[in-house]
């Protein structure tokens, strides 16, 4: 995974000429995955999707190997079948093992080389996420990325960065199934997390960033409970057989 800005807004992508058609089609369906707007499970119709980003199908598959090589879509070789693959308790309990020690430890290190401006722009980034909570958009998982990258980047994570950059990509499918009960936003824990930032206390923001980790796993788990109680397996297997590619 190639160390990029995190984009909001897919259209504009789409609308640079910089960049190659299969490079805008890979940051589009990146983008979808991260915010939700494709879910978990979901089959992924070629035709239709390469009619919505505005590309041939040929520069739209070789976005999809992409993706599928990076594990953030399965494929079903015999059928050529392209879905959003499900994930499973055991997996949601793999990550957090994974994510606990290094987005501690990331904002452990953000905690001694902050600034102020730093301290604001996160705050800025924050009030982006919550607009975007309140009003219902699919940017709400992007801005919380885009938050969590930021941190990276002043703690000089990169190579950390990037390694989160995949695991968000498995969880981005589930950001927006209903029927869960989320934090208020007046006590995310985005607020601790920016103090101990801001008071340069390297212990209290590596706590701080656990907790968030925690909670996020938690509030992960209920909607991993909530597809299961709607009836969606628990399994990769079986998903995509429906569906022919192009």
């Amino acid at each position: 995974m190639s160390d990029t800005t995190i984009s909001t807004d897919g259209d504009a992508l789409l609308a640079s000429p910089a960049i190659s058609l299969a490079q805008q089609a890979y940051e589009y369906i990146r983008a979808a995955l991260l915010s939700g707007r494709f879910t978990s499970g979901q089959k992924l119709v070629l035709r239709p999707l390469a009619k919505e980003i505005g590309i041939s199908l040929t520069p739209l598959r070789d976005a999809l190997l992409r993706l599928v090589v990076e594990q953030a879509l399965v494929v079903n070789t015999r059928g050529g079948v392209v879905c959003v693959p499900r994930i499973t308790a055991d997996e949601l309990e793999q990550i957090l093992a994974v994510r606990v020690p290094l987005e501690g430890e990331v904002a452990a290190r953000a905690a001694s080389r902050i600034t102020d401006d730093q301290v604001a722009e996160l705050r800025r980034i924050h009030a982006d996420y919550a607009a975007s909570v309140q009003a219902g958009e699919d940017t709400a998982m992007l801005h919380n990325l885009r938050f969590h990258r930021r941190i990276g980047e002043i703690g000089g994570a990169r190579i950390v960065n990037n390694i989160l950059d995949g695991i968000w990509l498995r969880l981005g499918p589930l950001s927006r199934v209903p029927g869960t009960d989320l934090v208020e936003l007046l006590d995310h824990p985005h607020h601790a997390l920016i103090a101990a930032l801001e008071a340069r206390d390297p212990v209290q923001a590596r706590d701080a960033a656990i907790r968030e980790v925690r909670h996020g796993h938690d509030v992960t788990l209920s909607r991993l409970a909530h597809l299961g109680e709607q009836g969606h397996a628990t399994s990769d297997r079986g998903v995509c057989k429906l569906l022919r590619v192009g």
